[in-house]
Order: C-alpha cells, then sequence, then structure tokens
C-alpha cells in the first residue's frame, strides 16, 4: 500500500519508494520533480511568485523559494535529468472585469514556468489556468503522475 503524503500551501515534499505525493490546487501552483534515474520525486506547493528579497531555500510558499528547496532537499548538483510538471493557478474568484493576466494565480504559473526554463528543466506536463482547482499526484513507485481537474460546484 501506498504511503500518501500530502503537500500543504508552503511546503515541499520528497518522496522515494512507496510513497505517494498529493496536493489540491486552486490559484496556487504545484511544481513536480521528476527524477526516475535516481527513483526520487518532489512536490511543491506555492502561493505566489516570487520571495519579497532574496529567494532562501527552505519552503515552498514562492515558487523561486520552493525551486531552490526542491533541488536542495533533493540534492540535485545537474538539472540535467529532471523534469517538471506544472499545474494550478486557476482563477478561482472569477472576477468579471478584472485582467485576468493580473490575477494571482496566472502570476504563479507564469514564474514557475519562466523560472524552470531558466533553470533548463523541461516540464513535461503543464495543466495551469482555467477557473477549476486541481490534483495533483506523483506515484514515487512507478514515478507516474496525475493532474485531474476538480469540478467547480454550481452556486
Amino acid at each position: 500500500m501506498q504511503a500518501k503524503l500530502n503537500v500543504h500551501i508552503g511546503e515541499v515534499k520528497t518522496g522515494r519508494g512507496d510513497q505517494e505525493l498529493h496536493t489540491i490546487l486552486g490559484s496556487c501552483i504545484g511544481i513536480g520533480f521528476l527524477w526516475p534515474k535516481r527513483g526520487f520525486y518532489g512536490l511543491a506547493h506555492c502561493l505566489l511568485p516570487y520571495s519579497p528579497g532574496v529567494p532562501t531555500v527552505g519552503g515552498g510558499r514562492f515558487t523561486d523559494q520552493a525551486l531552490l528547496t526542491l533541488s536542495d532537499l533533493m540534492a540535485i548538483t545537474n538539472h540535467r535529468d529532471i523534469r517538471a510538471v506544472v499545474a494550478g493557478g486557476a482563477n478561482m474568484t472569477n472576477p468579471e472585469c478584472e485582467d485576468p493576466q493580473a490575477l494571482v494565480g496566472f502570476q504563479n504559473a507564469k514564474a514557475a514556468i519562466e523560472q524552470l526554463d531558466t533553470m533548463k528543466i523541461p516540464i513535461v506536463l503543464e495543466d495551469t489556468g482555467g477557473f477549476e482547482g486541481r490534483k495533483m499526484s506523483i506515484c514515487c513507485t512507478t514515478g507516474s503522475f496525475e493532474v485531474r481537474v476538480i469540478p467547480r460546484i454550481a452556486a
């Protein structure tokens, strides 16, 4: 039986073997690191795009901080073998007159994608934006991952 590790807002967790990493996302962004060569996986649940100062290792509240923390926890010295999964960044408030690019969900997704590009980590799945939440999971036994939409409940 798989041991389920839930990754909450601002957390970064890693897993191996019989573990599964899970998170539920709305406007937050989930970033998964896949390192099948080592059988090692990581998942961050980021609330905001950028740290207010210089990003530091030790958390996942901000996308820039989470990427540093994932790299540190997984002892990655060369990103060549790493692949990423990015999900979330939805517009959960559904404002009618706002510029969607100004919303935190859009900004979170954009920041994660830009930073992964800078790190030269290929994204194997990107499922961001829209108006619905998502459930993201990584099976550390097989290296498989899944992102499922969580339908909105009608008001």
